[in-house]
């Protein structure tokens, strides 16, 4: 019978370190309210006290004499035991959940997701937003106290801005966290429609994987237990349904809390800037624009340069140009003012006229005829200015206005009889003179004729011979050059002289147009940060000490300060649960899933030998950091 408590003593440890394990795994489906790890260490040390002096109650019920010193010492090892174990599950439940900017901005996400599921926490319009810090998400009881890496996070500072996108309760959740002098933050996409709220409800997992080296070792059967190269294993004799456990938590309905209208604080971070105005230079450089300047006069190398029009060659600094020798070796010759064209003499004229009808223009050489201009009245003209008014007639008006000095005077306007011409005839007078082609008549004396385009007269003569000698004869101001039939006649001017002025500057200098050399370098900003704030913020403190502040009213609302609750007006609902816990077996039994089984005998057989390697693990956890795993960045809802 003592055996038979020692063996419940291992199977109370046994439970202890299986609720140790299972703890993560019934948090994801367990909805009561949460708590505190002390809480919870108190409510399993409460359990297993309990059990203990039941089993207390039932050892002292046996007669026989134990040994007490042994009993002692086993119980004193037990306490140990019972305290390793809650140490190891603290450290645990530190390292599963790690302070990191990451899991906490998923926390305040979730949590204002949550919050505002209720219709009443977002009633805004489109493109309106709703502003909470992290101390009033604290005040609402939606979220505890946060830390990163040790470092609390600011509670004034740190918020969650949602902004309504449309009329299909599509928004966008903006969460900034700042914590121990950094801050990040991050955008989520949330719908409140029916079809997306049953995908927020669902569990979200994170893909994990891990690399692992396997040493070589021996592999038994499901079901068997390894020893070196053999494998033992029991025989099943009996199997049963294990008995489910479930835990119900009772609906409760209390009084939601309320929260009157007051005000709401929304925080940005000062903008740093630097104050362009307080800018040095070093020394020689003048501060122009914003930018440390040096310059002096580039230095100047003149040259001339020579040039010619296109009619000559530049040779050396003179232009020479070229023509043609005019060579005379002939015997004929043509009387003064004739033109020697193919072995003739040309003499021209001009004609003499005479007019058909009309009469003779000598000054224009031409005929015209003449009719009597046409007597018509004009348009009003500007006559004078007048400060007497006076009668308005068909030929006489007057203009009201006035002087620069605001005196009242009469500009006189008259119409007056004028005489036109038709198509641009000459007026003289009231005579119009009409000169046309036609009534000219051209003619010729002294053997000339009339050329075909009625422009002279001209007559073609042989010419006259007399013996000369050659001669070579240039334009004026040419002179003869060369010999035989390569003489020419040439003529040197000076040629165009054009100063040429260029410019340098020493290596790192710019050249500008205005001939200076000029060298840019940044100034350096002599003052200290200057903090300012965001256009709408108000600004307290100063320095590194800047804060940035916008106060908005915020309406009169009630709130359950547990999430699972549900408001109704003004109460709290929360509807009764059953949650399953475990399956349990009868003495004698051990659980496998869900069937109780009592074995009985043994078998042995050969294990099976595996060489050692590596392989890759891949898991879906509840928990993006996860100690000893990677995370891949994948996710997916649970089924």
């Amino acid at each position: 019978m003592y055996d038979e408590f020692e063996e419940e003593n291992k199977n109370i440890k046994k439970n202890i370190e299986e609720k140790t394990e299972k703890e993560e795994e019934l948090e994801s489906f367990e909805e009561e309210p949460e708590l505190s790890e002390e809480e919870m260490l108190k409510q399993e040390i409460d359990e297993e006290t309990k059990e203990m002096e039941e089993h207390d109650k039932k050892k002292k019920e046996f007669t026989f004499k134990a040994d007490w010193t042994s009993i002692l010492v086993k119980f004193g090892i037990f306490v140990l035991v019972i305290f390793a174990l809650i140490f190891v599950y603290r450290q645990i439940s530190t390292l599963f959940n790690r302070d990191t900017f990451s899991n906490n901005i998923v926390k305040i996400k979730d949590a204002a997701f949550n919050y505002y599921k209720f219709p009443n926490n977002r009633n805004i319009a489109n493109d309106e937003t709703l502003t909470m810090t992290l101390d009033e998400m604290k005040d609402l009881g939606i979220i505890n106290n946060l830390k990163v890496n040790g470092d609390s996070c600011s509670g004034r500072y740190s918020f969650v801005d949602l902004t309504k996108k449309d009329n299909n309760e599509n928004y966008d959740l903006h969460v900034y966290l700042s914590c121990g002098g950094k801050s990040e933050e991050k955008n989520f996409d949330i719908s409140y429609n029916e079809e997306k709220h049953e995908e927020e409800s669902k569990q979200l997992l994170y893909e994990q994987t891990r690399t692992v080296k396997d040493k070589a070792h021996y592999e038994c059967p499901e079901g068997y237990t390894n020893l070196g190269p053999y494998c033992y294993g029991d025989k099943i004799v009996e199997t049963i349904n294990a008995s489910p456990a479930y835990r119900v938590v009772p609906s409760s309905d209390t009084r939601a809390n309320y929260k009157a209208q007051g005000y709401s604080y929304q925080y940005a971070d000062p903008i740093v800037s630097k104050d362009e105005s307080k800018l040095s230079c070093s020394t020689g450089y003048n501060l122009i624009n914003g930018k440390c300047v040096k310059e002096y006069d580039a230095s100047k190398n003149t040259s001339k340069e020579y040039s010619c029009d296109e009619n000559s060659v530049l040779t050396g600094t003179y232009c020479m140009y070229e023509t043609s020798v005019d060579i005379t070796n002939s015997q004929a010759y043509c009387a003064t003012g004739a033109l020697a064209l193919d072995g003739k003499c040309h003499l021209k004229k001009n004609y003499n006229i005479s007019c058909v009808t009309g009469y003779k223009d000598s000054s224009m050489n031409s005929c015209y005829t003449k009719y009597n201009a046409t007597k018509i009245l004009s348009d009003w003209l500007f006559s004078t200015k007048t400060y007497n008014k006076g009668k308005n007639t068909a030929l006489v008006m007057y203009e009201e206005t006035s002087d620069s000095n605001g005196r009242t005077i009469y500009n006189k306007y008259i119409k007056k009889y004028i005489y036109e011409c038709d198509n641009d005839d000459e007026l003289v007078g009231t005579i119009c003179r009409h000169y046309d082609e036609d009534y000219i008549k051209k003619s010729c004396s002294d053997g000339y004729h009339l050329s075909s385009d009625g422009k002279e007269c001209y007559k073609v003569t042989n010419p006259k011979y007399k013996t000369v000698k050659t001669t070579y004869t240039c334009p004026s101001g040419y002179t003869r050059s060369g010999y035989g039939d390569n003489i020419k006649c040439v003529k040197y001017v000076k040629a165009n002289i054009k100063e040429i002025n260029k410019y340098s500057c020493s290596n790192g200098y710019t050249l500008t147009n205005n001939n200076k050399c000029v060298k840019e370098m940044e100034p350096t900003i002599t003052d200290n940060d200057i903090y300012t704030c965001p256009e709408g913020y108000t600004k307290t403190s100063s320095g590194s000490s800047t804060r940035c502040y916008k106060k908005t009213t915020t309406d009169a609302y009630y709130y359950c300060s547990n999430q699972e609750a549900t408001l109704v007006g003004d109460r709290c609902v929360i509807e009764a649960k059953t949650y399953f816990v475990k399956y349990n077996c009868p003495s004698g039994y051990s659980i496998n899933g869900s069937v109780c089984v009592r074995n009985k005998g043994r078998e042995t057989m050969d294990a099976t030998y595996v060489n050692g390697g590596e392989r890759t693990e891949t898991i879906w956890s509840s928990t993006q950091n996860l100690v000893g795993w990677t995370y891949t960045g994948n996710t997916k809802y649970a089924n």
